[in-house]
């Protein structure tokens, strides 16, 4: 028999009904199948609807034998739109969800022979997300659609009347799109083939549905978000419907206009305005604007948003490195945040270190845990030469932090704290303000990099971290593009406090998981005004509602209240935690005994004799290094 000289393949899936101009795509490793590109996929055609769905498949494609075997690929719906450029020919794609199993699918030979053709290749029929008996889809990342949130609490809504606001007001949420209908007028109508959807952070369940047609139930106490994508959002507005109970008529409409969403984030608001034009009441909307990064390649080949071994042992992870070397009851003698803390960690056993990031005012990512630095200033007088002032980081290029006579901010109240005169006589590795892309290049591969992406927050009694800053989506795009350029095979966890920049993190990209930190309630600290952030429960219910990985808690939380490990347990989240009552041998043991995935403490190097981590140990019992960007 001889050997075909092509090999026609044939994919078929069983999906869900689609709505209107969602099309099933195979995208896979090959120039065929896009190299993993889903812009550039297969597209299938639908054969048949069913009573519980629809059947998808194709059998256009040809390989030769050598490149059966090596063909992997994977199964996505995507909602495609004709391009906005007269210029590009290609649609533009938007992924709404695709299969992420960390095996992907492979063609299975059937060896049907037909003439110099062979029939191969998946006869039998697919379910979307089921691969070898294991379900695994997750949502899509933003390609060439913006992502706006519409946010109402904190009793947002108030009406003109003396009659107290009902308990059980609809609200329905309408996207609308600008139509020439003539030279001389722009309309505004409803756009058909509009997805929202919406969370109440208050509810049972407060993952992100659909909206249903009828519009949702609304209690002016609840934490309601709705989300919604779009292509132009120039062009884009927003019609709020309010209905009293179960009232046909409604009780007034509200309008979002696309200047009102001119940031990346903010507040508004707004009249709710009657039938007959006389204005019935007022809402209060913060909003969030989340575009897609620049320049960032993103593909299909592999994702570690939603995955993590539950086998393993917990995570150690290095706070800061080697702990923090300015601040609490015992002092690394490591300085923190420097590539010597890392490596040090590294040494000691450490599968992670922690450690945040900001922006200098050159906008280079660099790691630092405050957004002030202290600047050696000269007196006038003799009697007292020097005084330390405030500087926030981001006045300041990526040069002057390196190389002026710099300090921690806790040396204005601690000169014993005092380290400049010693910064001229420390080696590189100890120096401060490391850039991302240089402790991503010069630190142990085998060393896992827990990032905490800072952005400043508003506190419960008015102070703001950070009263001037970046704008928030450039500010997130900057360090994704430096990280995505050089963590290489580095396993990376995203985190942060505020809840925005954590919607960000997890839309923008479609690799690394992303963890919400939170203080929960204690009396160390100011609580921080957003809700979201102010107790593990309300973590939690945030994680769920942006489909997040998991949540990084304090402690001392945690002990508090210990039903709040099942709380996340049950709720299927990924847990970490931190704070200084880990720097104790016996939390630790009480932390590890409850199975904590990650656990952030410092000093390694006090707790554990130096031994290779649990990477460096798989990969030595493996005889190969560790896969790809492989996560724990």
């Amino acid at each position: 028999m001889t050997t075909p000289s092509l090999v026609r393949v044939y994919f078929g899936i069983k999906v869900s009904r689609l709505h209107a101009n969602e099309v099933v795509c195979v995208v896979g490793n090959c120039e065929e199948l896009g190299n993993w590109d889903v812009t550039k996929s297969l597209i299938l055609k639908k054969n048949s609807t069913l009573s519980d769905g629809e059947i998808w498949s194709d059998q256009s494609l040809q390989l030769s034998p050598a490149q059966l075997s090596a063909v992997q690929y994977r199964y996505a719906i995507c909602e495609v739109s004709p391009s906005s450029s007269s210029n590009d020919d290609h649609p533009r794609c938007m992924i709404k969800q695709w299969e992420t199993h960390i095996k992907p699918r492979r063609i299975v030979d059937s060896g049907r022979i037909s003439g110099d053709v062979v029939d191969v290749a998946s006869l039998r029929l697919d379910v979307f997300g089921d691969n070898c008996g294991m379900n695994s889809v997750d949502r899509g990342w933003l390609t060439c659609q913006t992502e706006v949130y519409l946010r109402m609490h904190q009793q947002p809504i108030r009406l003109f009347s003396k009659k107290k606001l009902s308990n059980n007001l609809r609200l329905v949420l309408t996207v609308l799109e600008q139509n020439e209908s003539s030279e001389d007028e722009l309309l505004w109508k409803e756009r058909d083939d509009a997805h929202v959807l919406v969370s109440n952070i208050d509810a049972d369940d407060s993952s992100s549905r659909p909206q249903p047609p009828t519009g949702i139930h609304y209690n002016n106490s609840d934490d309601v978000t709705f989300r919604s994508p779009t292509l132009e959002p120039a062009l884009t507005a927003f019609q709020l419907t309010f209905y009293e109970d179960a009232a046909s008529t409604p009780l007034g409409t509200a309008f979002v206009l696309p200047l009102h969403l001119d940031k990346s984030t903010g507040t508004f608001g707004l009249s709710i305005i009657a039938s007959e034009g006389r204005p019935v009441g007022q809402i209060k909307l913060e909003y969030l604007v989340i575009k897609p990064t620049p320049n960032l390649r993103l593909d299909a080949s592999i994702s570690y948003a939603k995955y993590w071994k539950r086998d393993h042992p917990p995570m150690n992870i290095g706070h800061r490195g080697s702990g923090t070397s300015y601040k609490g009851e015992k002092l690394s003698v490591i300085r923190e945040n420097t590539i010597e803390a890392f490596n040090k960690a590294a040494e000691h056993g450490a599968e992670f270190v922690e450690f945040d990031v900001v922006l200098s005012k050159d906008k280079i990512p660099v790691i630092y845990h405050d957004y002030t630095i202290c600047v050696t200033v000269r007196k006038k007088r003799a009697d007292d030469i020097f005084e330390l002032c405030d500087v926030p980081v981001r006045e300041l290029t990526v040069k002057q932090l390196q190389s002026l006579k710099l300090d921690h901010k806790s040396a204005k109240n601690n000169p014993s704290m005092n380290h400049r005169d010693a910064d001229h006589s420390y080696p590189d590795e100890l120096q401060h303000f490391p850039t991302l892309e240089a402790v991503l290049n010069k630190v142990d591969p085998l060393l896992g990099f827990n990032v905490e992406v800072k952005f400043p927050m508003i506190k419960i009694d008015g102070e703001i971290e950070q009263d001037t800053f970046f704008d928030q989506n450039e500010y997130v795009d900057t360090i994704l593009n430096v990280l995505f350029a050089h963590a290489g095979q580095r396993r990376i966890v995203l985190s942060c406090f505020e809840p925005n920049t954590c919607s960000m993190l997890r839309k923008k990209q479609n690799k690394y998981p992303v963890l919400f930190l939170t203080q929960g309630i204690t009396d160390k600290w100011v609580a921080y005004s957003d809700s979201r952030t102010r107790t593990i429960k309300g973590a939690v219910q945030f994680a769920k509602s942006e489909d997040l990985l998991g949540v990084d808690v304090h402690t001392e939380d945690l002990i508090r209240d210990v039903g709040q490990i099942d709380l996340i347990r049950n709720s299927n989240l990924v847990l970490f935690c931190w704070g200084e009552d880990n720097n104790n041998t016996k939390t630790l043991e009480w932390l590890r005994g409850h199975r904590i995935e990650g656990i952030i403490y410092d000093r390694m190097y006090e707790f554990s004799e130096p031994k290779p981590n649990l990477f460096r140990r798989k990969a030595k019992s493996d005889g190969t290094p560790s896969p790809p960007n492989s996560s724990p």
